[in-house]
This record gives C-alpha cells, structure tokens and sequence, in this order.
C-alpha cells in the first residue's frame, strides 16, 4: 500500500511557482463558473487541505469541505476561518438531497 501523502507536503506544491500558477488559472476557471449570491453555499468534495474551500469562502461563499483523511481536515481546519470541515466519503455524504447550492470537486481524483 502506498503512503498517504502528508498535508503539508500536498500544500507545499501548491507554494511552488507551477503549483501557484496553476492554482491561480483553477480558481479563475471555477470563479467564471460560478457566481455566488448572496448567502450561497458550496461543498467542497475532497477538500483535503482546504486550500480552495477557503478560496471559495474568500469569494463569498458559505464553504463546507468533507474529506475521508483525519489529517488533512486536521491541516485545513487549523487553516481555514470560516470554513466547516466534516469527515466523510464522497460517495455516502451525510447532508439531505439539494443542502448545497454549488458542489466542486477539485483534484479530487488526481
């Protein structure tokens, strides 16, 4: 089995000139996808270090992030004002049908 990629070593690509570089072009991507309204909420499947759930939650959305990796919610939750991360698997998330007004799921299979 392979080793589980540590939070802050996922992070520490993002802090390298391509890893911010692409971030940037993600983000820019998922903003013209999205327009939040007032009050709109976004989940954030997969959100592992909670790099983009505080992206959206700067952009005025109200952001939960789920993750099945004690880790690296641990990581995002010390990280992330204003944010709520839950533990879950993506495929049996715990919130009723249409919780959520706009659901990303960024990285979330790379």
């Amino acid at each position: 089995m392979a080793d589980r990629l540590r939070p802050r070593d996922y992070d520490a690509w993002y802090d390298t000139p391509r890893g911010a570089w692409i971030a940037a072009r993600e983000f820019a991507l998922l903003r013209r996808l999205t327009a939040p309204a007032a009050g709109a909420t976004l989940l954030d499947v997969g959100c592992g270090t909670g790099r983009f759930s505080r992206r959206f939650a700067a952009a005025g959305f109200g952001v939960t992030g789920v993750d099945p990796d004690p880790a690296m919610l641990e990581y995002a939750a010390a990280r992330g004002a204003g944010v709520r991360y839950v533990r879950a698997d993506a495929g049996v998330l715990p919130f009723p049908f249409g919780a959520f007004d706009w659901v990303a799921a960024v990285t979330s299979l790379c």
